[in-house]
């Protein structure tokens, strides 16, 4: 469980480290992209309605809708917002959102350039550039940001989570320094340790509700090697457990077999 959990906290500093880094960055990133057609777009064209048609014609995904807005403008329906183009001594020039909001909004300056790609390249076809992937480009870094935020707000969740189950390490504990009453002096961790070989030790809650302890050891038996099962059944408010099943090779031991093998292994331990 602390192995989860130090998993967890190491992916939440990754994606707080990422995620922070670029929320840092995004209005420098942003204000890069302004600059892209800050003079806005040469092109050969005589009048709104030539570039509206050509909108309207040429293959862009990011456009939804195109028309002219009350202003007289051309207004385009985009994935990310809408936008305004309009012309001026023979550039394409993009009519923004003054406030701070707006000129902030990578993901709208992304998509503004991406379409003035998408003319420049309709005006020009043996232009060196591919506007799309160009745009897939530049929406990588949002792309990571959310997927960071993702990340951090996941593994605040899980951590929350994982704090609140049952710690397994502190039932393996009780069993581990507890002692059968025939050994008050010797631990189950000290007898088995030197008894068995490939040596575990897990919890898991039982059907019915109850916390259990299971360990698993290999020993010689009957000129055989074979692996040994306990389940202790622990009861964490009292402080204390009982052993309620013993294996051998999968096969359920009765009582009797279990109290032996209990008393050689701790015998041997003390001799």
């Amino acid at each position: 469980m602390e192995s989860v959990k130090d998993l967890l906290v190491f992916i939440f500093g990754v994606s707080f480290l990422t995620a922070g880094t670029l929320a840092i960055a995004n209005p420098f990133l942003t204000a890069k992209k302004v600059k892209k057609y800050a003079g806005g777009l040469q092109t050969k064209l005589n009048n709104l309605e030539e570039l509206l048609q050509m909108i309207r014609n040429m293959n862009c995904s990011l456009v939804k809708q195109v028309y002219f807005n009350e202003q007289g403008i051309i207004e385009i329906q985009g994935k990310a917002g809408k936008h305004k183009l309009y012309l001026e001594n023979d550039r394409i020039f993009v009519l923004r959102d003054e406030s701070a909001k707006a000129k902030m909004n990578y993901r709208i300056i992304v998509e503004e350039n991406a379409i003035l790609d998408f003319i420049a390249k309709e005006e020009n076809h043996d232009l060196p550039i591919n506007p799309f992937s160009q745009y897939k480009k530049a929406m990588r870094l949002k792309k990571l940001y959310w997927t960071a935020m993702i990340g951090v707000f996941s593994s605040i969740f899980l951590i929350v989570v994982v704090t609140l189950m049952p710690s397994g390490n502190d039932y393996i504990q009780m069993v581990k320094n507890g002692s059968p009453k025939g050994y008050p002096d010797i631990t189950y961790q000290e007898a088995f340790g030197e008894y068995f070989s490939n040596i575990s030790w897990k919890y898991f809650q039982a059907d019915d509700g109850r916390n259990i302890v299971e360990f698993h050891g290999n020993c010689f038996y009957n000129d055989d090697t074979v692996d040994v099962c306990f389940q202790f059944a622990v009861d964490k408010d009292q402080g204390t457990f009982s052993t309620e099943y013993m294996g051998i090779d999968g096969e359920a031991q009765n009582m009797l077999t279990m109290s032996a093998v209990v008393d050689e292994v701790f015998e041997e331990y003390e001799n």
